[in-house]
């Protein structure tokens, strides 16, 4: 004879628990929202491009980071997943270089090269 009431209490337990199983809702409400972007900056000619202003702005919230590229390298972590964003990298004496980037997922790392061209000073 079979009884109800271990598969009730079973059924019971497991409805019970699911409040505490992990979603990408509770992922996104404990902060684990971050994506990174990184890369480097280098002239035409292969040599680095310290000092190189790097942009990255989030087109629609309005969010915008700044760094400086330092021995040829960038990084911006702690963005927000979501997007779409746009990466300007911006010297004088060179050209900018604008990069049109679609929605970064949460936990990405974007890796964009840069190649400076130099612009004819007068």
């Amino acid at each position: 004879m079979r009884h109800a009431f271990p598969t009730a209490l079973i059924a019971g337990a497991l409805i019970a628990a699911l409040p505490l199983a992990p979603s990408s809702r509770g992922l996104l409400a404990q902060g684990v929202t971050a994506a990174t972007i990184h890369g480097t900056v280098r002239a035409t000619d292969g040599t680095d491009v310290d000092g190189t202003e790097v942009v990255v702005l989030n087109t629609s919230t309005g969010y915008m980071a700044q760094v400086e590229v330092r021995n040829g390298g960038f990084f911006v972590a702690g963005l927000e997943a979501g997007g779409p964003y746009t990466v300007t990298a911006q010297r004088f004496g060179f050209h900018p270089e604008e990069r049109q980037e679609s929605s970064l997922e949460v936990g990405e790392t974007l890796e964009l090269d840069f190649e400076m061209r130099p612009e004819a000073i007068s």
